[in-house]
This record gives C-alpha cells, sequence and structure tokens, in this order.
C-alpha cells in the first residue's frame, strides 16, 4: 500500500496549525496506538503485515470506518493552535536593563549554544559588551533580532527553571514580537539573505519548537536551511576573502541547522530539507573558539586535507571500512601494507578524539555525527518510497543502522559514555543530551518492528525471530531512556539537565512504545512485563508533574493518561497509583501538586539513583503469548547526578582579534 494521507488537513483551522505527520514521529505512533487499541482485540487484521508501517496493515477500503476518530489533532499534544501573538503594541528598539539581559544572555549561553552554536559567541558578545557599555552604539535590525531572539528562548527557559529575576510568562512573546517587527514585517521579510537572517530564521525555529509550536518550527526551519543554501553554507568554503576563524562560525551556522532541521524531521515524520549529498561542509572542529589561536588548532583551521583526516564522521569511517572489507579487486589490493596502513590510521585517528580534553565544541561534533546516523535512519526507513523495500532488504538497512548507532557509541570519550555510571557531573548535560539522541535513534530504528506478526508461511521463523527480538530491543530502549531521570519527578531539574526544548518528545518517543507493547500484551517481552508498565506509569507521573507548568505537557499527559485508563481493563492494569486529572477526584478536594523542587538533590540522594531493573512477573500471565525467542536487551545506561550544574555568569573573555569597532555591528 502507498504511503498517502488519510485526512483533509485544510479542513479546519486546528487541522491546519497540527498538519500532516508522517510515520517517524510520535503522534503517528499514538494514532495508531489509539487505532490498535479500538480494532487490535478483534484481530480482524492479524493476517496482514507491513513491516516498516509498524503495525499490521489495514485494507485501504476499510481506512474511513476503522480510523475515524484518530485524527492527527487528536493525537497531537503540540501547541501550534494557539497564537503567538501579543494584543498590545510593542516598541521594537526597546531592550531589558543589564541586569536582565546578562542573566538572560547567559542563561541562552549556557542551556542553549552548545547544542545550537548559530552565532559566534566570542564575536556576538563582544558585540553585545559594546552595545551596553556604549550606549551610542547604532547595530542594525538584523543584529537587534538576533539579540531578542536570544532573550525570547532564555526567557522561555528561565520559565521552566523557575529562575525568577522579575522574568514573566509573557517576556518571551514580547522578545519574539520585537524580533518580528524588527527583521519579518514588511518588506524585510521578502529581503535576499546574508548571514545575519539566516541566523535570525534558524533562532525563530529554535524559538517555535521550544515553545511547543512545531508546525511553525519546521516551517521556519525549512526557510532558513534555503537561505543557507543561498548562501553556499552547506558547502565547504575555499575563498581567501573570509578567514578561516569565519569559516569555522559559518560552518556551525549550518550544522546547527542541520541538526535542528533533522530533529524537526523526527518530530513531524516530514521530508527534511537536507540531504547529506549536498553536503560538503566540513564538521565542527572539536575546540571552543577561545582556542581557534592555538597552533594545533589553527592547523586544523587552516589544513583542509588534515582536518578531513582527524575530523570524520562514524559515517564516513565506517563506509570506508566497508568499501575495503568487502570489495571484488585482488586480495594483494585490500590486505598488505596498505590496507594495514589505513587501519592503523583510523585507530590513530578514533584515538586522537579522545585525547582531546572535554568541551562544548567536541560534544557538538558528536552531537552533529549522531544526528546523521538518524538522518540515514529516517531515510532508510520512513519515507515513501522505504514502503516499497521488501522487509528482508529492510531487516539488512536495520542491522547495518544498528552497527553504524553502536560504532557512534563505542567511540565516545568517558566523559560523554552514555553507559557510565557516575561519570563527570561538569559534562553532565552535554553527555543527558547524548544519551537521549542516542536511545531516540534506538527507538526510531527499531520502531518499525513493534508490530503484529502475520500467521502465514511464507514469514519464515528466521524473520519472526529477527522482528520478535529487534522489537524487544526497541522496547528496552524506552525503558533506558526513562533510566535516564530520576523516579521522582522534577521538572525544574529535568530543564536544567535535559534537553528542555525537545524533552517532551523524548519522553512521548518512549512512552508511546511501552504502550504499544502493553497494548500487545508485552508479546515481546513477556518476562519484563511488571517492568515495562511500571516505567510507562513512571512516564506517565512524569507528564502529569511537567503539565503543571506546561500546557503542550499537559495535553501529552491527558492522552497518554486517558488511553492508560481506557486500556487498563483490557490488560487487567492497576491505575490506581497513578494521579488523576481534577474531574475524576472529589471536586471539593482536589489535589494539584505543585513543583517546589529548585536544586537537585545532593549526590547520594536516594530518589537519583538509577532504579534497579528487577525482571519481575507479568501483569496477567494469561493475556500474554509465551514466544521461545531469546530477548535481546541492550545493557541498561546508568546515570547518576552527582552534582546539580548551578546557573552561573560566564566569566570567559573574549580577545581583541573579536572585538568590533562600530561599523562592524552587523557582522557575525
Amino acid at each position: 500500500m502507498d504511503d498517502h494521507a488519510e485526512e483533509d488537513f485544510n479542513r479546519s483551522e486546528r487541522a491546519q496549525a497540527t498538519g500532516f505527520m508522517g510515520q517517524s514521529s510520535e503522534i503517528s505512533w499514538m494514532q495508531r496506538l489509539q487505532r490498535e487499541a479500538d480494532h487490535g482485540s478483534t484481530q480482524q487484521h492479524d493476517d496482514h503485515f507491513n513491516g516498516p508501517d509498524g503495525l499490521h496493515a489495514v485494507p485501504e477500503s476499510d481506512i474511513n470506518d476503522v480510523y475515524k476518530d484518530t485524527s492527527t489533532t487528536s493525537a497531537s499534544y503540540h501547541l501550534d493552535d494557539l497564537g503567538v501573538s501579543i494584543s498590545e503594541a510593542v516598541e521594537p528598539y526597546a531592550i531589558p536593563p543589564r541586569e536582565t539581559a546578562d542573566k538572560l544572555f547567559n542563561a541562552y549561553l549556557v542551556s542553549v549554544h552548545p547544542s545550537f552554536p548559530i552565532i559566534g559567541k566570542a564575536v556576538f558578545t563582544s558585540q553585545y559588551n559594546l552595545f551596553y557599555d556604549q550606549p551610542s552604539a547604532m547595530p542594525g535590525h538584523k543584529w537587534l533580532a538576533i539579540l531578542n531572539m536570544i532573550f525570547a528562548i532564555a526567557a522561555k527557559y528561565s520559565l521552566l527553571i523557575q529562575a525568577g529575576g522579575g522574568v514573566d510568562d509573557r517576556d518571551h512573546l514580547i522578545y519574539f514580537t520585537r524580533a518580528k517587527a524588527l527583521s519579518m514585517n514588511g518588506d524585510a521579510f521578502f529581503s535576499h539573505p546574508d548571514l545575519q537572517r539566516v541566523q535570525v530564521e534558524g533562532l525563530v525555529a529554535f524559538y517555535f519548537l521550544a515553545t511547543g509550536q512545531i508546525n511553525r518550527s519546521w516551517k521556519f526551519s525549512g526557510i532558513s536551511v534555503r537561505s543557507a543554501f543561498a548562501l553556499g553554507l552547506n558547502l565547504r568554503s575555499g575563498t581567501a576573502d573570509t578567514s578561516d576563524i569565519s569559516k569555522e562560525i559559518r560552518y556551525r551556522v549550518w550544522w546547527s541547522l542541520y541538526t535542528l532541521e533533522h530533529l524537526l524531521s523526527t518530530m513531524t515524520g516530514r521530508p527534511a530539507s537536507i540531504d547529506d549529498g549536498v553536503c560538503t561542509a566540513p564538521f565542527p572542529i572539536p575546540f571552543e573558539e577561545e582556542n581557534f589561536h592555538d597552533e594545533n588548532v589553527s592547523q586544523l583551521l587552516n589544513l583542509h586535507s588534515f582536518r578531513d583526516r582527524r575530523v570524520r564522521s562514524t559515517i564516513s569511517r565506517l563506509s570506508n571500512i566497508s568499501t575495503r572489507t568487502s570489495t571484488s579487486l585482488p586480495a594483494s589490493s585490500t590486505s598488505g601494507p596498505a590496507a594495514n596502513h589505513d587501519q592503523a590510521q583510523e585507530q590513530v585517528e578514533t584515538d586522537w578524539l579522545r585525547t582531546i580534553t572535554p568541551n562544548a565544541s567536541l560534544y557538538f561534533l558528536y552531537f552533529v555525527d549522531l544526528t546523521s546516523i538518524m538522518q540515514e535512519v529516517i531515510r532508510s526507513l520512513y519515507t515513501a518510497r522505504a514502503i516499497h523495500t521488501a522487509w528482508v532488504d529492510t531487516e539488512h538497512l536495520i542491522a547495518r543502522l544498528s552497527s553504524k548507532t553502536e560504532a557512534w557509541r563505542s567511540r565516545l570519550p568517558e566523559a560523554y559514555d552514555v553507559t557510565i555510571r557516575k561519570g563527570s557531573a561538569t559534562f553532565q548535560r552535554q553527555r543527558l543530551n547524548l544519551a537521549f539522541l542516542y536511545y531516540s535513534t534506538k527507538i526510531t530504528l527499531t520502531r518499525p518492528c513493534l508490530c503484529r506478526l502475520d500467521r502465514q508461511a511464507a514469514h519464515t521463523r528466521k524473520l519472526k525471530k529477527f522482528t520478535h527480538d529487534t522489537a524487544a530491543l526497541c522496547v528496552s530502549s524506552a525503558c533506558h531512556m526513562l533510566d535516564l531521570i530520576p523516579d521522582e519527578p522534577d521538572a525544574i531539574g529535568l530543564s536544567n539537565m535535559a534537553p528542555w526544548w525537545c524533552v517532551l518528545h523524548y519522553l512521548m518517543q518512549s512512552t508511546t512504545v511501552l504502550l504499544l507493547e502493553l497494548t500487545f500484551r508485552a508479546r515481546h517481552m513477556p518476562d519484563d512485563a511488571k517492568t515495562i508498565s511500571n516505567a510507562m506509569k513512571k512516564a506517565i507521573r512524569w507528564l502529569h508533574h511537567m503539565s503543571q507548568e506546561n500546557s503542550a505537557s499537559h495535553r501529552a499527559w491527558m492522552l497518554c493518561d486517558g488511553f492508560v485508563r481506557r486500556l487498563a481493563t483490557d490488560i487487567g492494569l492497576d491505575v490506581s497509583d497513578l494521579p488523576m486529572h481534577p474531574r475524576q477526584q472529589n471536586p471539593t478536594v482536589i489535589q494539584t501538586p505543585t513543583m517546589t523542587t529548585t536544586s537537585y538533590p545532593e549526590p547520594n540522594a536516594t530518589p537519583w539513583e538509577v532504579p534497579h531493573q528487577n525482571h519481575l512477573e507479568p501483569l496477567a500471565s494469561s493475556f500474554f503469548v509465551p514466544v521461545p525467542y531469546g530477548e535481546v536487551m541492550h545493557p541498561a545506561i546508568c546515570t547518576d547526578y552527582d552534582e546539580y550544574l548551578l546557573y552561573t555568569t560566564a566569566t570567559e573573555e573574549t580577545t581583541n582579534y573579536f572585538t568590533p569597532t562600530f561599523p562592524d555591528m552587523d557582522q557575525t
């Protein structure tokens, strides 16, 4: 069956706001979860198998009848149906007091910039200080728009961590409105791209993502990518007119857009604007801007061939190895001194990365690398073309991409190793971000196998075993993702430590997978049914806790909680220990927990210990279909918040090289 749209997304304003959600989106998974609950018990479609689709196929003629009550809007927790404007007039040239501005700017640099280095930190910091220190400085509209977008994103973050300091729930909208007036109104919106416009558009896309406006975020991400294409930012720069440091800053702008675009592509299930075949921009170097003048770093910036040998992605390394080992050339061409030298060189490159002192730029390199693997997963398994791939070929794709993902993990330095129980607290935020993306990649990669197998003889025992074991890996990855967070919900702590702009997406991915497995009566992991149900309940409690201060989380909790209570009767699940919606309680005694935690517990506090994975008895053994295949379980990730990263003011000094003069205020 061809990939197709099952709804008219132009039928209403809300449907337009939500838009189409493709197969890689957890919203699409939630839709299929609702359909499975509605019609799975009859097993009327069990004799159909559609591997990459992730659930049993339904004849196209039955779609309208079977799915009529499961629209995309009914399964969406995003906030695109809400407005993004404020009623009163806003002065576009107004700026916050220096104290407020410093708090917001530093909050952005600490929480967002390492994962989204779309501005040159050193040069923009110099410009920022000049702007506030010398009131006569007159930067251009686009520079002011960039500054206001930074303030808007930081104001949203400050709300989530309850930072206080006079930031209220409207401030981020005010800053966004100023940026819009400065750079996106009138003729300005139709002007030709330049570097600052790319930065504004990318920051707007990130802001919409952070505020739950996913449809708008996806739209602006595409605009920013096209603007970047127009400037050739996706290509290696060979011009002598641009300094090597400026080239590196622009490469980082490109890779920021790259990671954002592919995250949004995964979240929406829509095609990405970027294909790796059009990218020749080198990966970012693993050194911070303040080190760019060091001799060894300058060599990386100046010598393309040297940089290319040292800073390569996991994918390119594996491709090179695969080419050497699978070629049909005579043995002398792929063995002997030359081949041994190449393999030794690969080892030198890997070891070289391990010798670099961990820093935000090294983290970003690994983040980009894993994003490129996720992009290949989406392209190989979730596009319209992938639907026509034979399942045996899909099996090989999953196995190959799984090897790439594990190769990426195996090359992580100890500071970022997502499997270390007690790593350095200094890099906890970066390690946690990599861990979320790692398990998200594994879930997305294995999700097509979390399905009902048909009973036709054509599907061999070997195929069923692979699908079964891979589905078990999908479920265990969802459990491990939830092991990244404490058992006791702490939304403020999570926003401080995790990728706060997309952590809800990760939680919904894992929760939906666990709900699917419970809907299948834990047939893939019957011995771990209790563990699965406990992990699912943990996710529901977290969503409920987060919902107290976040509208998107509230919608997510309502969706999942409603489904769990609907499912509980069918599978014998006890939900009496889950928080109830106010309308389900005594209307005169409504208990609504509030977030009072303002910091993480001390290192030895019990709630932050990783829960032990007990393989307990199934929920109700009579419901589960026993399977003869062994479990495929990845070693549980162990995280321990050894130390809470306190909010601090950046003390880094910028070099004279980056100090702008007044005419340079528009240069970033």
